[in-house]
């Protein structure tokens, strides 16, 4: 099947060829993707009766109810950085599929981003946004910082979270107190105690009677935290799968216990791909099929992590467990054979 077509218009022949029920499907996908991502697309039991399938602005979406225990699965067809196909499965789920959203806000949600690298601009940083780099690599943005007087007045409020617990809960829930002190941030020169008291008064309002008598004794030691951080900024690298992350920063995990709790990162779980990035400059992520993609991170604390995968995604490392795969063409797929080594096409 050879098409002098675009990407984009092969997905929408795709598209056309699914909801058909057209045999053609299953062929132009294997002949535009990797044998994983084929695998795990014959997964998805296209032409199955329960299966329903959508399209957005940007992905196929099919949702199959045909796996154990009746639980529903959603598979997220589009193309990758290569403009083959991908499909990419999600976690199990015991949602009606007939009652799913599947919009394009309502998909990137559920496969855990925000925003694609390219996507992303200086104005939509912004703490709890999530950006896909590259395949399903994402970076967690915990917190983001315009300049360094607001990561320290930001880092300040951290520790007084030792004495009163509830202001950083009143922190994240009134996001106008983020918006002051990026405000104040950008008209302190002097990081004085008397400086900071104006400025963290006006940031908080009413509740900055619950830490002012505290300003006085915190200040330096908070400078101290800073200039540790500094000591121990580093070029971090990171494998991730078949992924390669190189990023300027401060690990979490390489830091003093005490140290590391003070920032937001107790609910992540792991630490060990938390990153304090204290000067803004591109990261970098590397992969063998995807080449080389940067994006840039301002100062933040950011979690590099991966999309929501089910653990029956076919992976290229999982190839070698599927030893007739080399051996199976369209053809007897579609006459309906060696269809348990594919986990069940369910024509």
């Amino acid at each position: 099947m050879i098409l002098n077509i675009s990407p984009e218009e092969r997905l929408d022949l795709l598209y056309r060829l699914l909801l058909s029920k057209d045999p053609n499907a299953i062929t132009l996908f294997m002949l535009h993707s990797q044998p994983n991502q084929f695998l795990t697309f014959l997964q998805s039991a296209p032409f199955h009766r329960k299966t329903r399938i959508s399209k957005n602005d940007e992905y196929i979406v099919i949702c199959s109810k045909v796996g154990p225990e009746d639980l529903s699965s959603i598979f997220i067809i589009s193309l990758d950085d290569n403009y083959n196909f991908f499909c990419h499965r999600l976690p199990e789920t015991n949602v009606d599929i007939d009652n799913i959203d599947l919009s394009l806000v309502n998909i990137r949600s559920m496969l855990g981003f925000d925003y694609h690298s390219w996507e992303i601009s200086s104005e939509k940083y912004a703490p709890g946004i999530t950006v896909r780099v590259q395949g399903d690599i994402i970076f967690r943005f915990i917190d983001v910082f315009r300049n360094e007087t607001e990561f320290f007045l930001t880092l300040l409020l951290y520790r007084f979270r030792r004495i009163y617990p509830g202001i950083i809960n009143i922190l994240n829930s009134i996001s106008d107190i983020k918006k002051r002190i990026r405000y104040v941030s950008e008209r302190i020169t002097d990081l004085s105690s008397g400086n900071i008291s104006i400025g963290l008064e006006y940031a908080l309002g009413r509740y900055f009677e619950l830490i002012k008598d505290y300003i006085p004794h915190q200040v330096k030691p908070t400078k101290k935290i800073l200039r540790i951080l500094q000591a121990n900024e580093n070029r971090v690298r990171i494998l991730l799968g078949n992924h390669r992350i190189n990023i300027i920063g401060v690990l979490i995990n390489s830091l003093d216990p005490e140290l590391w709790s003070l920032f937001r990162v107790q609910d992540i779980g792991d630490t060990n791909r938390t990153i304090v990035v204290l000067r803004p400059h591109y990261a970098t992520a590397y992969h063998d099929e995807h080449k080389t993609t940067s994006i840039f991170v301002p100062m933040s604390i950011i979690r590099i992590d991966t999309l929501n995968t089910s653990n029956l995604q076919v992976r290229r490392r999982d190839i070698d467990s599927w030893p007739m795969s080399g051996k199976i063409n369209t053809n007897k797929i579609l006459n309906n054979k060696y269809l348990e080594s594919f986990g069940r096409l369910f024509l």
